[in-house]
């Protein structure tokens, strides 16, 4: 019987069971078949068959897809198009049954691992490593593409991941040095092709990017003479801006190393960076190489190999992806082992990602790329190479809203490879809401927006971000005077101290960006707690902070260094002019752009700071024309405890005997009791 003709009995069964109208129901699972009429009892076998058995069952009132447990192994993009949308009172839903554990996987099982036999690779390892380290031959199990390593970081374009290993469901290591931390460059003997100085683009008159040389006066160099592609990862110029650079030629003598590839911002001497994809460092438990030429994979493992379960990424393109459906549920599901993207929803409407689990993943774990009421919500994200939910849609010449959103997810550990610029959530657009969401432990910005308009972030609970980075926000947007109407209110931001220079701050609103509202944030121990560089219009209000190195910074940087951003000429300008910023529905919306080129535009105007609550945060950094063009005062600064209900436990809610309610009499209550993630039925665990 043919597979039509098995789908023809399918369709029939499936008429007879649920009538003309009905909701459908059909189930998936690993040990099903797609001869089987998809009913608990005979399942399907692959999600392609549901796919066909629910186009075919036209005018159905809802539908419903349970996967049983097991692991579904995508070799290839499972699609959902227009014809496969339900309605918003009936829509159609992916899910696992049950709350089973079900796994949509890019990756395949490794087994067969063998002790090291060979004696040239033994010589390569550390005496200590040589009886632990194992060996899987991947073109004995199938495997031929083993992808290629190339350049990532900023500010490079996100491309999938190389094969990479996962060990009982956790990230294994490429083999590195050092094992921890970061190494740190010796003198730049050559720059290399620079492209850009600090925030100016430099004409080098060279066609051909080179790379650069800096002495590492470390013995260990010695180990790596002979590597086959290795790489270094680094922050090499600035503490925002890491990027992964082959290694062209190492010369053991000369404790030289000599990059393949330029860096946009230059080499400097005494930054931070390690060396990786290198066997010779395949030195403890969690590490791996593979070696591509001979299509092998060596790894220490962390726990007896017979009892674990090794998985390599292969899929390069998303796990899963609904273009211009409307109405599709995927729920309670788990995406993993990819080298690219999680989930891509493009256009549609009223599509949802709900209580999935995102993780091992080498790119993002979910884009939403326009249409209209799309959103991200109670999910959780974490081990994902790139960062974690990327939003965009509506249009900003019309200021039409696309209100895509995320919500009430747990993001964390989103960037195991890139560090800086992939962030927990960026969005760009108009209308997006960002609510309710848990984000921590990212090494740079936890919620990053640009050419955005009329958008939310509320309620947000986010702490220990930009661990890795300085110069950085845990909000953050910059350098694009159109980006207007973004509300950020009723956060809670703390435990993100710096080290040294311009340092972390909760809220950064960076070169001469503005027009935000800043309303009853929480921020508690952070070395700056908002960061106004130049910009205009912004309405700081009702905000409560405390214990932080710097209370607040409102600067005149378009009037100095950054003059030439904001001047004829400048990125500026010519952002504004891609807008209709002069006419309808901008000029009503924005009045105060409408002139704005004729307003002294490099001068930080209209800034209003005022009923604001300063615990122990008294260090404020005011420029003379941010205190002579804008709104300062009615502030109540104190350097004792308030009456916070809790301030150990970041419960920052002010008594009713508080000196605050007398001093501020216009302060309004945050709501504490609606920040953060909150329950739900189709959450999934942190």
């Amino acid at each position: 019987m043919s597979r039509l003709m098995r789908l023809a009995a399918v369709v029939a069964v499936l008429f007879t069971l649920a009538g003309a109208g009905a909701e459908v129901t059909l189930f998936v699972a690993p040990d099903g078949d797609d001869s089987n009429p998809g009913t608990l009892e005979s399942p399907f076998a692959t999600l392609e068959c549901a796919r066909i058995a629910l186009r075919a069952l036209s005018g159905h009132d809802g539908a419903t897809v349970y996967l049983r447990a097991g692991t579904y192994t995508r070799a290839s993009t499972f699609r959902l198009g227009a014809e496969d949308s339900g309605t918003a009172d009936a829509p159609v839903a992916f899910r696992s049954y049950r709350d089973e554990t079900v796994r949509i996987s890019g990756g395949c099982e490794i087994r067969d691992f063998q002790p090291v036999s060979d004696e040239d690779v033994l010589a390569r390892l550390l005496p200590a490593a040589r009886e632990h380290v194992l060996v899987a031959d991947l073109r004995a199990a199938g495997i031929t593409d083993f992808g290629k390593l190339k350049p990532r970081g900023l500010p490079q374009p996100i491309h999938p991941t190389a094969l990479e290993l996962f060990f009982d469901d956790q990230p294994m290591t490429p083999a590195r040095w050092p094992n921890e931390g970061y190494a740190k460059t010796g003198k730049v003997l050559a720059p290399g092709t620079v492209k850009s100085n600090g925030n100016k683009q430099i004409d080098t008159g060279d066609d051909a990017p080179c790379g650069a040389e800096f002495i590492f006066d470390n013995d260990r160099i010695t180990r790596w003479a002979n590597a086959e592609d290795a790489w270094m990862h680094g922050f090499w110029c600035w503490d925002w801006a890491d990027e992964y650079v082959r290694i062209a030629s190492i010369d053991a003598d000369r404790r030289t190393i000599r990059t393949a590839t330029p860096h946009s911002y230059g080499y400097k001497e005494d930054r931070r960076f390690y060396v990786l994809n290198v066997l010779e460092e395949l030195d403890q438990p969690g590490e791996y190489y593979v070696d591509r030429r001979r299509g092998l994979l060596y790894l220490w493992p962390e726990a007896p190999i017979e009892s674990s379960r090794a998985v390599v990424s292969l899929i390069e393109a998303p796990l899963v992806e609904l273009r211009d459906a409307k109405h599709v549920v995927l729920q309670g599901l788990i995406f993993e082992a990819a080298r690219g993207d999680g989930v891509v929803i493009a256009g549609g409407t009223g599509n949802r990602i709900s209580g999935c689990t995102f993780r091992n993943l080498g790119n993002r774990a979910a884009i939403i790329a326009g249409g209209t009421d799309n959103g991200v919500t109670d999910c959780t994200i974490h081990a994902t190479g790139e960062g974690g939910i990327v939003i965009s849609g509506g249009d900003r010449k019309t200021l039409t809203p696309a209100n895509n959103y995320a919500t009430n997810n747990e993001i964390h550990h989103s960037n195991r490879l890139t560090r800086t610029y992939r962030p927990a959530i960026r969005f760009t657009g108009v209308g997006q809401r960002v609510a309710n969401n848990r984000i921590h432990d990212i090494p740079h910005t936890a919620i990053l927006f640009g050419s955005a308009n009329d958008c939310t972030i509320e309620l947000n609970e986010i702490f220990r971000v930009c661990t890795e980075s300085e110069d950085a926000g845990a909000i953050y947007t910059g350098r694009d005077w159109t980006i207007q109407g973004i509300v950020i209110r009723h956060n809670l931001i703390y435990d993100m101290k710096g080290r040294t220079g311009h340092g972390r701050q909760a809220i950064y609103i960076d070169d001469a960006a503005g027009g935000m509202q800043i309303i009853g944030n929480v921020i508690s121990n952070v070395q700056r707690a908002m960061l106004i560089g130049g910009g205009r219009d912004n309405r700081i209000e009702n905000n409560i902070i405390v214990n932080c190195d710097i209370g607040m910074h409102i600067d005149d940087r378009g009037m100095n260094w950054m003059a030439y951003h904001v001047g004829h000429g400048g990125i500026m300008p010519r952002r504004l002019a891609e807008l209709p910023y002069r006419n309808e529905p901008w000029s009503g919306r924005y009045p105060w752009l409408v002139n704005i080129l004729e307003d002294d535009p490099a001068v930080p105007k209209r800034n209003v700071l005022r009923n604001n609550l300063f615990v122990r945060s008294g260090n404020w950094r005011l420029a003379d024309a941010a205190r002579e063009h804008g709104t300062i005062g009615n502030n109540f600064e104190t350097s004792e405890d308030p009456g916070f209900v809790n301030a150990e436990k970041h419960d920052f809610r002010l008594a009713e005997t508080s000196a605050v309610w007398r001093k501020l009499p216009d302060f309004r209550r945050i709501p504490f009791d609606r920040i953060g993630r909150r329950a739900s039925a189709s959450q999934t665990s942190p």
